[in-house]
């Protein structure tokens, strides 16, 4: 207790403790830095940084977008390049890396502005709402802000049923790690120091909102709510794949915040699994229609009236023994039953 204390007041009794936790609460400059992890949007960029630019001038934000592109060849680098002479804009192509998780990564890397915001290049997170995703953070009363599709004001739109279903069932699963609305959210805004900060991150899988709001130990959260729209140009990346990855992707994070808990639950899983299969094998062996075994009974055979240690004779006419058919006695290998 004593070294617990002595830890955190020099934490915060030091100048170096004390300035960072002022920066953390204080307002920072109006710069964000918005990462677009791409594969195959090229038609989806253009209306993309128009939309963008746009609404940042309208609120008065300096930004820069960074798309990170996991080596298309469909004409994003040109596409890029062409509207870098009108944006302040940019692209990096991975060529031997794959996953949205670990492409907003690199473009974390790439950032050079305070504020981090992340959304799809397919338009289904509004622009539009950029504004009120970031000024939380820039005023400094929020350290991570999640633009939310079940917040109250919040929506979904062109949806259809399937897609809602296993969306409702991947947020459920997800739920008892975070206290927020739709912790599957992937538009997203967090200080740059909040990242810097954050323990080993796992670029698995695509729901990078999820680790790094777990992993970066965020407290302060702020859901935005917004106009949720599918996608009208170029295909889904949600694959089967993607679900599977999504699942030990949960896996690990259950683990990372409650291992106690996570581990008592897989062990004891696997001692129900254990028990389950022991009694389908005794009963397998004792037969599953009443009977003792799984194989056929013969008793030995008798002269009609003729007493036999089965009864007394009259109900044992047609019983046959075990020669009548051929087989060995229970000398030659043991009792048929």
């Amino acid at each position: 207790m004593v070294l617990i204390l002595f830890v955190v007041i020099t934490s915060f009794t030091s100048p170096r403790g004390m300035d960072d936790f002022r920066d953390m609460h204080k307002p920072t400059e109006r710069r964000i830095s918005i990462i677009v992890p791409t594969y195959k949007e090229a038609e989806n960029l253009p209306p993309l940084a128009e939309r963008v630019f746009a609404a940042c001038a309208k609120s008065n934000l300096d930004a820069e977008l960074i798309v990170v592109d996991d080596n298309s060849q469909d004409g994003s680098v040109e596409a890029v390049e062409t509207l870098a002479k009108t944006y302040n804009m940019r692209i990096v192509v991975r060529e031997h890396e794959r996953g949205l998780s670990s492409a907003v990564l690199r473009g974390f890397q790439e950032a050079e502005h305070p504020v981090l915001v992340v959304m799809d290049a397919d338009l289904s997170h509004p622009p539009e709402s950029l504004a009120e995703l970031v000024e939380p953070i820039i005023q400094g009363v929020s350290d991570f802000t999640i633009g939310s599709r079940y917040a109250d004001g919040g929506s979904i739109k062109d949806w259809p049923l399937l897609r809602r279903l296993i969306s409702a069932g991947a947020t459920m699963l997800a739920r008892p790690l975070v206290s927020v609305s739709d912790p599957m959210s992937g538009f997203i805004a967090l200080r740059r120091r909040m990242w810097l900060g954050a323990q080993n991150v796992n670029p698995m899988g695509f729901k990078i909102g999820l680790e790094l709001m777990i992993k970066s130990h965020a407290q302060r959260i702020q859901e935005i709510p917004i106009s949720f729209t599918d996608r009208v140009r170029g295909q889904s990346k949600l694959k089967l794949k993607t679900q599977v990855q999504y699942v030990l992707h949960l896996m690990s994070l259950y683990w990372y915040v409650y291992p106690m808990l996570f581990t008592g639950t897989v062990l004891a899983t696997l001692g129900i699994c254990v028990l389950v299969a022991r009694a389908i094998v005794r009963r397998s062996r004792r037969g599953f229609f009443g009977g003792s075994s799984v194989l056929p009974q013969y008793r030995t055979a008798h002269p009609a009236g003729a007493h036999s240690q089965f009864g007394n004779g009259s109900n044992d006419r047609y019983h046959v023994d075990a020669h009548s058919f051929g087989l060995p006695s229970k000398s030659g290998f043991g009792e048929l039953r």
